[in-house]
């Protein structure tokens, strides 16, 4: 809402004429504007916090319109909620160059157009948004040791089968490979076509929501990935490795962002329907391969895949940054842990009394 959609709010609860909504007016104000989604509850907390400042618990008209107006990401700035923020502007200068191309890319993918700007001009890269660059680093070196200790690089190897990291059903008492398959993957083209989507999307989240929720999102798709896989393809492969679980999850992320902010998101229909279409092709092509018979020729954990996306939607609905939070969403919020925890409880109960299975491999 504008500066005159604000005013002539306020003029409506003014009874008086006068400028000033007394405590009464105010409560009023911001009871109906929740109730018609026209405040959400941390823009009516900041309007209280003002109308605290005066003796009667009344606030002006400027002060009410400066509180309503106030940019939500230049508010988490100012709590120091999200990363790099400074918005008096201290310290380090206004990012420049490449750099603030970086910003604006992820302030467009991520942000409605009314906070771009100040979440542009008062980034400041502090901490630095480098956990999953640190992380594909990391898969890089792994691949590379595993390339040379097993004999070479090649499009579909090295295959790690005895690696302490790779996820086997045969070991998953030891609860780390739920997490460390990860680290592995089975040829140049598996680590490439991970990293082409990890980078950008885990860059791009993290200058935005900050290295924590990035970090939640995407080992919270990791682990679901292997859980689900452990449940529903026993029958096929026991072997996993990749990171195609968490790339996944950062993907339904954007869903998630868009779900949290949708009345605020810009081509929010058009956001939608290219989501909409990257998971209806993946559902098409895993179906293709399941009646074409194909799983055993090109071993593609869809149950990993599947676990990973539904983990980064449910887990993004709980910790990415919601720019104006309203009722149904707190709601959504509780919902999405509950679901997210009851998974993690089942799927635990169904690895440790499973059943053994025959051995195969599959990566994502």
């Amino acid at each position: 809402m504008d500066k005159e959609q604000w005013r002539d709010i306020f003029k409506f609860y003014d009874h008086n004429h006068d400028g000033i909504l007394s405590k009464r007016e105010l409560d009023t104000l911001i009871e109906e504007s929740e109730f018609n989604g026209e405040l959400d509850t941390e823009s009516s907390e900041i309007i209280r916090k003002k109308a605290r400042q005066s003796r009667d618990g009344s606030i002006s008209m400027d002060d009410f319109i400066r509180a309503a107006m106030m940019p939500v990401h230049r508010r988490q700035i100012s709590e120091v909620e999200t990363i790099g923020g400074n918005p008096e502007g201290r310290g380090s200068p206004a990012p420049k160059g490449c750099l603030r191309k970086m910003v604006e890319w992820a302030a467009w993918a991520t942000l409605p157009v009314g906070d771009r700007d100040s979440y542009t001009n008062t980034y400041r890269c502090l901490p630095p948004p480098i956990v999953m660059l640190l992380f594909s680093m990391t898969q890089i070196a792994a691949f590379f040791y595993h390339g040379i200790t097993l004999g070479g690089v090649t499009a579909s190897g090295p295959l790690p089968f005895d690696s302490s990291l790779i996820f086997v059903m045969e070991k998953r008492t030891e609860i780390w490979r739920y997490l460390t398959y990860m680290m592995l993957h089975s040829g140049y083209y598996h680590i490439m076509f991970n990293l082409l989507f990890q980078i950008p999307l885990g860059l791009m989240l993290e200058m935005v929501h900050g290295s924590l929720r990035v970090f939640a999102v995407f080992f919270a798709g990791v682990i679901s990935g292997s859980l689900l896989h452990s449940m529903f393809q026993t029958t096929q492969c026991t072997y996993l490795l990749g990171s195609s679980a968490g790339v996944y999850a950062l993907i339904s992320a954007q869903l998630a962002n868009l779900i949290l902010n949708w009345a605020e998101m810009e081509f929010k229909w058009l956001r939608l329907a290219v989501l909409i279409l990257f998971y209806v092709l993946n559902i098409g092509y895993a179906i293709y391969m399941y009646f074409a018979d194909l799983a055993s020729v090109v071993p593609v954990a869809n149950f990993a895949h599947l676990g990973g996306a539904a983990a980064g939607l449910i887990v993004g609905l709980c910790v990415l940054y919601n720019l104006k939070i309203k009722k149904w969403e707190k709601i959504l919020k509780i919902i999405a842990a509950c679901l997210f925890a009851l998974f993690v409880i089942i799927a635990i109960f169904w690895n440790i009394f499973g059943s053994s299975i025959a051995v195969c491999f599959s990566c994502c």
